[in-house]
């Protein structure tokens, strides 16, 4: 492993107790940056509305979107529903202690990854004209940051550790920790709905995931977008603005994940 970057690593899994303090949850979903959480947090919203007869979150796209799954620090709107949180988290190393354990609860945890690949254009994608005006740096540039300075927003560096973090975490605790797939959920968002519903323990009826499926397409989801909010989160499949990999940014990109990524978790990189 890069020793800058088991240095990283170290010095945030030593200090970052986040998941530690919130654990009064009866689920946890955990998403890679870019990897689909506004529309996967907004279908199991919609969801658990519909079951539960409460108003869906008006918005997806501004703080209403946290009405129902929200940042664990978010007061719950509606009391009696089943206590969901969403974060970016990366676990700590205390989250892996068996002596911990012992006197503390941990909820289960739904984790959804995206192939680093993909995850590293689309968010390129998406902040690579300031990263251009603001810092010169291109997608080579950005490809080949320096693990120990937070140059950008999140890089390869960060993409390996959450992989590598939540990869021990689901080995050690497969009951509680489940990985999916958002390249699964894509295809397959019912299938995808249900498997998050069952690993948290929530009975949603198939009318409640009708309706989810029904108004989480990318089409219906303009109907819950905040006119007033500019920055636009779902983003078109065809997008002009996303970088290619040359041959020398796939071999650097391969070399990369092949000395760092200690857990593939389906990927074949």
């Amino acid at each position: 492993m890069n020793s800058k970057f088991a240095i990283h690593c170290m010095q945030r899994d030593l200090s970052n107790f986040a998941l530690v303090k919130s654990r009064n949850f009866d689920g946890f979903l955990v998403t890679g940056q870019n990897s689909g959480t506004q529309w996967i947090k907004f279908m199991l919203s919609l969801a658990i509305a519909k079951q539960h007869d409460v108003p869906p979150p008006k918005y997806f796209n501004n703080p209403a979107s946290n009405d129902i799954i929200g940042n664990p620090k978010h007061k719950p709107k509606h009391e009696g529903l089943p206590r969901i949180a969403s974060s970016h988290s990366i676990p700590c190393y205390a989250v892996d202690s068996i002596l911990l354990r012992s006197f503390m609860k941990f909820p289960p945890y739904a984790v959804v990854l995206r192939d680093i690949r993909e995850v590293l254009v689309s968010h390129y994608a998406k902040h690579g004209s300031d990263y251009l005006r603001k810092k010169d740096a291109d997608f080579a540039t950005y490809l080949r940051s320096n693990p120990m300075k937070k140059r950008f927003r999140n890089d390869v560096w960060w993409y390996m550790h959450f992989q590598n973090r939540w990869g021990k975490l689901a080995s050690k605790f497969p009951d509680q920790v489940r990985i999916f797939h958002y390249a699964d959920l894509r295809n397959d968002p019912e299938g995808g709905l249900r498997g998050i519903a069952e690993h948290f323990g929530l009975e949603l009826s198939d009318e409640a995931i009708a309706y989810a499926m029904e108004n989480s397409t990318k089409e219906a989801m303009e109907n819950y977008r905040d006119p007033s909010v500019k920055f636009r989160i779902v983003r078109e499949d065809d997008d002009s603005n996303a970088p290619v990999y040359s041959d020398s940014d796939k071999a650097f990109l391969a070399d990369t994940l092949k000395e760092n990524l200690r857990f593939p978790l389906g990927y074949s990189y």
